[in-house]
């Protein structure tokens, strides 16, 4: 068949294929007419689906199902139900946790004061002790999504249980994340709350004070969704522990930080003057009670001592008793920021912490007596349950219990300045030493790895062991699986896992279900964590070599998994750009080319028209005849040599696939023969006809059309067809091609190709590109099926023509009409299930062991350097 003939047959192929998709109106019909229009382009099936997920898309926002935003609300509402529409990661795995656990702070950041102690000092504290820790708002609850498969910790700091919120707790459990609620105040109580809230009259408005006893529900349930609480004081833990669990509650008190010592650095001297000043500090409107217990004191002081100043920080209603004495209270009332507080406070000489006595009061942590004792001011407290635990009366601060004490204790700091320095040395000497923040990273640590330990018992998750990192990246993995390099690597993932339990193995790939991109879903697949990431969708998707939100997402993968090696084969719409982001971080890689995707524009080496390409890709001359936008296919091509060479080894998975990359200037290239995964065989079902088998589904490059027109130059009349379409599930169809009955049915999973053998006589392999290897035809052949194949590529390398099947050349449909033919005469004999026993097919085990050899040399001479 001369080049003229053969591109006119091409054409009349497609005018065939356009005129074919008018009358077919079923959803097979459409898939094979989407298949034959667009089977130029690689991403016919791509394309196809895409379609069918818009189209998903838009039924559920009919049916206002799945696709609802969550967004903060206010109100009151029980959010667990709302988040149950959401689908969970399926995670089977206990997660890994390393001995330094990577740490994720979702938090209520609208508080500065909190902020500071709760957060920003585990910020300071974790990173002191070398430990990775990113903090995001809650209400930036899709960010923090995407964050919790970077991490292994996750500490929900005051966080109310909205439905964004119950979802993104729902959702780190799933990813089998360790979840602690951080809290300082006791305000997931309701009744006890509500007795307090009652003396804030006056100073909340009725909605205010509404909303505080509304919040404690909220509170209480996100609260209860998480593994572990930690809690400020004991008291307060305790609280959590009657939630969460008594044996599930750990304290982490507010400690020195960065902010005082930075202040301290360069603290305003003690200005001389003619007068003792007592100091008070309101941080929120809700402290008149606890003011109104010392007051009466202040009054008897200021009668008893003309040298007596007050000075009062923030919100506070003066009590009328001490209007007498305005003109020697100094108040500022404006909320002031952490440095000028500190300067306001370290010209007092005494700091009084006053609280109305209660279970509120006990959970209260102790950081005004830090902050003054940091200070070296001496500090009068009220005996709550915290101050009596961590301080000692007449030593590091004054204790009182009663009106009297307040009076009494007030009395001897104002008249004695040694007393009051005394205290204040004991006080700064007791800070540094209980809470420094070495000594609170130490802490956080000790918690950290508790709550770990727990976990680990409980199954959640697993201490990390000495075990070697290997990453798998694919464009698909199961159960997305299409095409026979999918395959190839479950065999190899799934054979390294029952040989090698000193291998850590995950994979790395595609997510072909979310239609929105740059999204990360992760499951269990055959014991196996998946890691999926959507990508934009587009013309260009199959040819995109580059993307650098892939690059940044997948440089935060590595970073969190740290694998020892990365094993890449079929990358397309990941990119090259995976490669960069392995090369940044100096993890050692190989690649597995399928075909010639990184070669040049036409992956299959099919041109427009339907005919084989020149192999040589790297020759622009060449190059030019099949591109049409040469510029930024050589710009492709010159990305992709790099990026390949840069790989520690290149492996082709035959020998025909190795010469064609070292014609294109990898010579390095280096030979890993694809094994076969051993298979049951089942025994033939009887037929009265031969049955014909295809699995390359409706496009033009696997050969169907060519097939079709066989069949029907062929004339057979005890001959029938089954074709495995790939693109749609559902139903059997038929139809048929002259005399021959076809039978069209759903792509089938892995472990169903041997009922699929067992019910045909032959297989055939019409390929009209140069397939790099053929795993349908040798499994077919272990499976004593006669298998008729083209001889393009390595498709038919294992194939002994007249034993166990025949091979035939595309440039010729005469041959493949006369094979046809012979089979359609001599049913019987095709009929018979061949003996495999002495078929010598390479198998998986040896493949697996020879890469075992490649891994091993490479992490070894990375373990040098």
């Amino acid at each position: 068949m001369n080049e003229n003939m053969r591109s006119q047959f091409h054409l009349q192929q497609i005018e065939k294929e356009r005129l074919q998709s008018e009358l077919q109106q079923t959803q097979a019909e459409l898939a094979a007419a989407n298949a034959t229009i667009a089977w130029m382009h690689t991403s016919k099936f791509w394309k196809l689906r895409t379609q069918a997920l818009k189209l998903k898309k838009i039924v559920k926002k009919i049916t206002n199902r799945d696709w609802q935003l969550f967004t903060p609300s206010p109100a009151i509402t029980s959010a667990s139900s709302d988040s149950q529409k959401y689908r969970l990661p399926s995670i089977s795995l206990p997660a890994s946790i390393p001995q330094k656990p990577k740490v994720l702070l979702i938090v209520e950041s609208r508080l500065p004061q909190c902020l500071r102690y709760r957060v920003q000092q585990k910020i300071e504290q974790l990173q002191a002790i070398d430990y990775e820790v990113r903090c995001i708002p809650w209400t930036e609850y899709t960010t923090a999504l995407k964050q919790l498969h970077f991490c292994h910790v996750v500490i929900f700091y005051r966080v109310p249980a909205y439905p964004e919120i119950v979802r993104t707790i729902e959702y780190a459990k799933s990813l089998k994340k360790i979840t602690l609620f951080d809290v300082d105040d006791l305000i997931f109580e309701r009744d006890t709350l509500r007795e307090k809230v009652e003396s804030f009259r006056g100073q909340l408005s009725e909605s205010e004070r509404s909303e505080l006893l509304k919040g404690t529900i909220l509170y209480r349930e996100a609260l209860s969704l998480c593994h572990y609480a930690i809690a400020s004081t004991p008291a307060l833990a305790k609280r959590m522990g009657e939630v969460v669990g008594s044996g599930n509650t750990f304290v982490h008190r507010n400690a020195i930080d960065a902010v005082i010592n930075k202040y301290l650095e360069f603290p305003l001297p003690k200005l001389p003057k003619d007068y003792v000043s007592i100091f008070y500090g309101s941080g929120t409107r809700t402290h008149d009670g606890d003011f109104a217990i010392v007051a009466p004191a202040l009054v008897q002081i200021l009668e008893k001592y003309d040298r007596v100043r007050l000075t009062i920080i923030g919100y506070l209603t003066l009590p009328d008793s001490l209007t007498p004495y305005t003109h020697r209270i100094d108040r500022i009332q404006n909320l002031l920021s952490i440095e000028p507080y500190l300067e306001f406070l370290s010209q007092a000489d005494i700091n009084i912490a006053p609280l109305e006595e209660g279970i509120f009061a006990d959970c209260k942590s102790e950081i005004k007596w830090l902050e003054a004792a940091m200070l070296k001011i001496p500090s009068i407290v009220t005996a709550t349950q915290t101050y009596l635990e961590v301080l000692e009366d007449g030593v590091d601060a004054l204790i009182v219990r009663t009106q009297q004490d307040w009076e009494e204790k007030l009395d001897a700091l104002v008249s004695n300045p040694e007393l009051r320095q005394a205290i204040a040395e004991n006080a700064y000497t007791k800070a540094q030493l209980n809470y420094h923040p070495i000594v609170m990273a130490d802490n956080l640590k000790n918690l950290l790895n508790s709550a770990i330990q727990q976990s680990a018992q409980q199954g959640l998750v697993t201490l990390a062991q000495n075990k070697k990192k290997l990453l798998f990246v694919n464009v698909l993995y199961p159960p997305q699986a299409l095409g026979g390099a999918t395959v190839m690597v479950k065999n190899i993932v799934d054979t390294l896992k029952a040989k090698r339990h000193d291998y850590e193995i995950s994979v790395f790939t595609y997510d072909i279900e979310n239609p929105t991109p740059y999204e990360i879903s992760e499951y269990t697949q055959d014991g196996i964590n998946v890691t999926a990431l959507s990508v934009a969708h587009g013309d260009d998707i199959d040819w995109r070599y580059q993307d650098i939100q892939v690059q940044n997402i997948f440089r935060q993968y590595l970073a969190f998994r740290q694998p020892d090696l990365i094993h890449f084969h079929c990358i397309q719409r990941l990119t090259a750009s995976v490669l960069d982001a392995a090369k940044e971080l100096d993890i050692p890689y190989i690649v597995t080319v399928h075909d010639a995707w990184w070669l040049g524009d036409r992956q299959f080496l099919i041109d427009k028209n339907g005919l084989e390409c020149d192999p040589r890709q790297n020759d622009p001359i060449i190059a030019a005849r099949y591109s049409d936008d040469i510029n930024n296919a050589i710009l492709r091509r010159r990305y992709l040599a790099q990026r390949l060479n840069s790989a520690n080894a290149i492996l082709a998975v035959s020998e025909f696939q190795a010469d064609l990359y070292r014609k294109n200037g990898f010579t390095q290239i280096q030979v890993n023969r694809n094994g076969i995964m051993p298979q049951k065989i089942l025994p033939r079902s009887p037929a009265n006809k031969i049955r014909l088998g295809y699995a390359g589904g409706i496009c033009v490059h696997k050969g169907y059309y060519f097939l079709k027109d066989a069949i029907l130059a062929a004339d057979l009349h005890n001959t029938e067809l089954t074709v495995i379409d790939l693109f749609v599930s559902g139903a059997a169809r038929r139809e048929t091609w002259g005399n021959t009955l076809v039978t069209f049915i759903p792509k089938l999973p892995a472990d169903k190709m041997p009922q699929f053998y067992s019910n045909i006589d032959v297989l055939v392999a019409p390929s009209v590109w140069a397939e790099s290897f053929g795993l349908i035809t040798r499994e077919a052949v272990l499976a004593g099926v006669w298998v008729v194949a083209s001889n393009k590529g390595g498709l038919a390398e294992d194939i002994t023509p007249g034993i166990n099947g025949d091979v035939f050349s595309i440039d010729s449909l005469d041959e493949l009409v006369s094979i046809l033919k012979k089979l359609d005469k001599e049913p019987r004999y095709y009929q018979q299930q061949r003996d495999t026993a002495a078929i010598q097919i390479r198998t998986i085990n040896e493949q697996v062991s020879e890469l075992e050899s490649i891994y091993e040399a490479i992490i070894a001479r990375q373990n040098v350097f």
